[in-house]
């Protein structure tokens, strides 16, 4: 919901600050000069340690006191052997089960809670890529599916915000309007999406998007829902083991479609 308030409410703007600027140069430097803010972040940031190195080199004043003093805080790294454990994701890569199983033992114990068999059944002494997402026939199925909708709602998402300017009307006004669509497509989607399921959804929404075309905003409605889901859609669908790879294959190949869209367009 964060996100689709401030990226509505920017969307949005962006036209009529167009509009006022008159001239690309002066656009970009509007839209550019909110980052001047982050010049107060010292004051609202927590501090970086890189920032504190020239003036504990001012107040050492001495550059073997200075050595000695940004040094001195690594002697606690002598004491992570015993108390940072080893990443049980790394362990498995190198066919450490059994230290890896260790691991998530002992994480059950100090969270007090029990990691489900399913979870552990996964932790197996082979290692995975992302061609184990086309190894079993279930998953290779499941991965085509993610692949095709994934690109197709990249498609007709590019598609509709590029096609604001060919409807022959009052481009500022659509554009603004069609951005508008973002928050009240991500409130419906969050009150629902739990109750109603992601299939059926997703499948409505770009079955409602696709023939919009000619009706704008409602199609923009339509594929900020799909969009919306379609995020998290592969992460639940994929297994853990290979969710990391299978959604950066998916998400690639959505910039691919997303590539094709002007040429649909225009």
């Amino acid at each position: 919901m964060s996100i689709a308030l401030f990226f509505t409410c920017a969307a949005s703007l962006l036209p009529w600050i167009a509009l006022w600027a008159d001239d690309w140069r002066r656009f970009a430097l509007w839209t550019s000069a909110p980052f001047i803010l982050a010049a107060f972040t010292p004051w609202l940031v927590p501090e970086s340690a890189s920032t504190l190195l020239p003036w504990i080199a001012l107040w050492a004043d001495n550059w073997r006191r200075f050595t000695l003093w940004t040094s001195a805080p690594f002697i606690l790294s002598a004491f992570t052997l015993w108390l940072v454990p080893e990443s049980a994701r790394w362990l498995l890569s190198q066919g450490k089960m059994e230290k890896a199983l260790s691991i998530m033992k002992k994480f059950e114990r100090i969270n007090k809670t029990k990691i489900p068999d399913k979870v552990l059944s996964e932790f197996t002494s082979r290692t995975y890529s992302v061609l184990d997402l086309f190894r079993t026939p279930r998953l290779r199925r499941n991965t085509i599916l993610l692949i095709v909708i994934w690109m197709a709602i990249s498609l007709v998402f590019d598609g509709h915000v590029r096609n604001v300017g060919s409807l022959g009307l009052d481009i500022f006004l659509t554009f603004t309007i069609a951005s508008a669509t973002e928050l009240p497509a991500d409130t419906f989607l969050t009150a629902v999406l739990d109750r109603w399921g992601r299939r059926w959804l997703a499948c409505g929404s770009m079955v409602v998007s696709g023939p919009s075309a000619t009706l704008a905003i409602m199609g923009r409605f339509a594929v900020n829902i799909s969009y919306n889901i379609g995020l998290q859609y592969a992460a639940e669908l994929l297994p853990t083991v290979v969710r990391a790879q299978g959604v950066a294959l998916i998400h690639i190949m959505g910039y691919v479609a997303s590539i094709v869209a002007p040429f649909v367009v225009y």
